[in-house]
């Protein structure tokens, strides 16, 4: 019985293997990798890169390289990575229309909507660089690009605001951009954890072509994890932001787990942070939510509660590619049992649908309002699904 049980498990797991891969190709469009087909059908910088390790995953080695090359032509000169690439008029008309005007020119789009640049896609693009440089051996496009990576790093350098050393971000910086950053700003635990491994993969890369890493970027590399640890770390698991000097205690579960998989965490760290979230979530493997406590109603964005859908980046939504870092962390730890029943479930609810669906309900259904529905395919699952089977030898 046990031996069928495994049988099925493997079945299911290679089905949700072939639809990722068929949801994360049906979004490579033209020179890079879409968001998704309909809701996000230009070219997010955060959803094309994290996309862009599943790709490697399956070897899509030319995509990947597109998908870069696409985001450094339309790089600022100080280094800056738009934050997305708009191939129709008009975001908000094309969501509440569904009309798409087509674009004669690609415009990049550098800054939010409060006038604050994301601060993610730069050290994103550069873990990504580093991840297609390592899998498909291209030294050339690494040595042709090799500044405008260490140019991308210099850029973060700058958003130390107020010289201790940390990233300091403005209003709508980070992924979770329906919590209204007038409350959720300053120093985020994501946004520092992306940039401390970004600098370790930058040594890398500049390693790899015998160049020596700049000075600058190499001291605030190491000073970067000692600060991200004695500024965030409160005993039990990493805070989720401060700002006006106050530290925001509340438990961001991706942002921990990068903390664990990413190497920033010690061992010991690390066991904490997953006994927190056994005590928070339980013991059951469901994806785990966003975070905990659940965000007050004046931290989350108006149009989002009208919309139906007040719980999108708070603890009631669930995102595949957060439960496919939970089964790593697991994986990294020795917890074997678990880390197969997560990504078990992930497969699951991908199989369930036959489509690799943005955000779900705790029960594993897509959420699906009147004025919105859960994108799909969404390059972004898809593509961390494909990776992390990848990683734990199931692909």
């Amino acid at each position: 019985m046990d031996g069928n049980k495994e049988t099925i498990h493997a079945l299911v797991i290679r089905r949700a293997v072939e639809i990722a891969r068929n949801d994360l190709r049906e979004c490579y469009m033209g020179p890079g990798i879409i968001a998704g087909k309909h809701n996000f059908d230009d070219y997010w910088a955060r959803d094309s890169f994290f996309a862009s390790w599943g790709a490697l995953a399956i070897g899509d080695f030319e995509h990947v390289k597109n998908n870069l090359n696409l985001f450094l032509n339309f790089q600022k000169e100080d280094g800056l990575i738009p934050r997305r690439i708009d191939r129709f008029f008009g975001t908000r008309f094309k969501y509440a229309t569904r009309i798409r005007i087509p674009r004669f020119r690609m415009k990049p789009v550098h800054k939010g909507r409060f006038g604050f640049p994301n601060i993610d896609p730069n050290p994103i693009f550069v873990i990504t660089a580093g991840k297609y440089v390592l899998e498909s051996g291209d030294r050339k496009w690494l040595s042709e690009n090799i500044e405008k990576i260490n140019q991308a790093l210099f850029w973060l350098k700058k958003q130390d605001q107020d010289m201790d050393m940390l990233v300091e971000e403005g209003t709508l910086a980070n992924w979770t951009d329906t919590v209204r950053k007038f409350h959720k700003m300053g120093k985020t635990l994501y946004s520092n954890i992306l940039t401390w491994k970004a600098l370790e993969e930058g040594k890398n890369l500049n390693k790899m072509l015998a160049k020596e890493f700049p000075g600058e970027l190499d001291v605030w590399k190491d000073v970067l994890k000692f600060k991200i640890v004695d500024t965030f770390w409160n005993g039990k698991y990493f805070s989720d932001w401060i700002s006006g000097g106050h530290r925001f205690d509340y438990f961001a579960t991706d942002s921990n787990i990068l903390a664990i998989i990413s190497g920033l965490a010690n061992r010991e760290q690390s066991i904490q942070i997953l006994d927190t979230m056994r005590k928070y979530f339980g013991k059951d493997p469901v994806p785990p939510p966003v975070n905990w406590p659940v965000y007050p109603k004046k931290l989350l964005a108006w149009r989002h509660a009208l919309s139906g859908l007040p719980g999108y980046h708070n603890a009631y939504g669930r995102w595949l590619w957060i439960a496919c870092l939970s089964a790593l962390a697991n994986r990294l730890l020795g917890n074997e049992e678990r880390f197969l029943q997560e990504i078990g479930i992930v497969s699951d609810w991908i199989t369930a649908y036959g489509k690799v669906y943005e955000v779900y309900r705790p029960d594993g259904t897509p959420f699906h309002r009147p004025f919105w529905k859960s994108e799909s395919p969404f390059a972004w699952n898809a593509g961390f699904f494909l990776w992390t089977c990848k990683e734990l030898g199931l692909l």
